[in-house]
């Protein structure tokens, strides 16, 4: 337990150190520390945290392998003018088993140099998805629930994002209660944490999942009416 407790502060250690030596020779000479000091913990952080995740639902996947809830820290340089190989961060993601990684409502940890972003929601809605959100805007009994899902998170010190559009999209009434949610690519609340001392703790594993939980009833809420709609 002692290692995953320390993952936040080793992260940051080892990330800030890549920053700048960001080279393959730097990273194969230190891959042992990154082995041992963060995807080893990294593996077992996501057991518990998917094990106590699957106590609300069965569904959400926790897959501790590279490529499936644990990003791989290769960047991906086809599209890309910065060459830097690696990435100077490690990403966590937990998803709902009935749709597609990463076209799903989920919970996301992003551990960096200075700072933890804990998130839970739906980060891009994908063409058909976005429709279907839009469309139970319209429902006054999927807006109010929204509402209110919205409002207890905000209440709870957390912060939601996901607003991108500027005009509202054609073939919706835009005086609909909250026709802001209307605007928005994505829907995610989340809380992003620089004071590790404040999460890194004896209770580290179980403070990640109280926030994941507190995130749940929004994740409930983009399933049932997103994925239920799309796959019945």
């Amino acid at each position: 337990m002692t290692e995953i407790n320390n993952l936040p502060t080793e992260c940051a250690k080892f990330f800030t150190e890549l920053e700048e030596n960001n080279n393959r020779m730097w990273f194969e000479k230190n891959k042992p520390r990154f082995q041992t000091k963060i995807l080893n913990p990294l593996r077992q952080l996501v057991g518990q945290v998917g094990e106590k995740l699957h106590s609300l639902s069965p569904e959400i996947i926790a897959d501790p392998r590279i490529n499936k809830s644990i990003f791989r820290i290769n960047r991906d340089l086809r599209f890309s003018r910065d060459k830097s190989p690696y990435k100077t961060h490690q990403g966590v993601i937990f998803w709902n088993g009935n749709m597609v990684k990463l076209e799903s409502p989920g919970f996301y940890l992003h551990l960096d140099t200075d700072y933890i972003y804990i998130g839970g929601g739906y980060h891009l809605f994908p063409k058909k998805e976005l429709e279907i959100f839009r469309r139970s805007l319209e429902n006054p009994i999927h807006n109010d629930r929204l509402y209110s899902i919205i409002q207890e998170l905000q209440s709870s010190g957390y912060s939601i994002d996901g607003k991108h559009y500027k005009r509202y999209p054609k073939g919706f009434d835009s005086n609909i209660a909250n026709q802001e949610y209307l605007l928005f690519k994505g829907l995610w609340a989340y809380r992003r944490i620089s004071e590790f001392d404040k999460i890194c703790n004896p209770d580290f594993v179980e403070n990640i999942f109280n926030i994941f939980q507190d995130f749940y009833p929004l994740y409930e809420f983009l399933c049932e009416v997103i994925y239920h709609q799309s796959y019945e």
